[in-house]
């Protein structure tokens, strides 16, 4: 598993460079980027694009554990 950011943009978003950047824990940049459009469809996110691979080995299983500048971390 690799620790992998995706940049995340909503329709309006998507003529500027304003994008969530999620953090998912996946096996590959497509299901990470697969990872973020179930976790963040609902809140209008529609364009996906993984964007950088943290070097190292992380534990399964695959799941989005957050995104840039999320308050309430748990």
């Amino acid at each position: 598993m690799k620790l992998i950011t995706v940049r995340c943009w909503r329709r309006q978003d998507q003529e500027v460079d304003e994008h969530r950047l999620g953090v998912a824990i996946a096996t590959s940049p497509a299901e990470a980027e697969k990872l973020c459009e179930i976790a963040y469809r609902a809140e209008g996110y529609e364009r996906f694009q993984s964007d950088e691979t943290v070097e190292g080995h992380f534990d399964g299983p695959a799941r989005v554990i957050g995104y840039a500048g999320q308050t309430g971390w748990k």
